[in-house]
């Protein structure tokens, strides 16, 4: 089944490829006027909170991306993408991490 990632508590019930079926590719979304954040000035996340979206698989890639560039952002994860979004037009989170084939219906965020 593509777009259903791999998540240990679920391995019995769900028949995983042995091959990858796809790349899944991983964004930090923030609103399009917000100028403090710029794509290369890594900075410019300290003292952020990016927002996240209970999967494993992103947490770890964020965290493992924060680690290598040194970052210094609060994590606040969310029950699902719904109450990410939420949170997100309400201003709890200055940016999230999605996959690109989620939110591409959306309008007003840029990565």
């Amino acid at each position: 089944m593509t777009g259903v990632s791999y998540k240990e508590d679920r391995a019995n019930e769900v028949l995983y490829s042995n091959k990858e079926m796809l790349e899944e590719t991983f964004y930090i979304y923030k609103d399009s006027s917000d100028t403090s954040l710029k794509s290369g000035d890594f900075t410019a996340y300290d003292g952020k909170t990016i927002g996240l979206a209970e999967d494993s698989k992103m947490a770890s890639y964020l965290e493992s991306w924060m680690s290598e560039n040194n970052i210094q952002s609060n994590v606040k994860k969310f029950e699902n993408l719904e109450a990410l979004a939420e949170a997100f037009n309400d201003h709890q989170v200055d940016c999230f991490v999605s996959a690109d084939n989620i939110v591409s219906g959306y309008s007003g965020i840029s990565p």
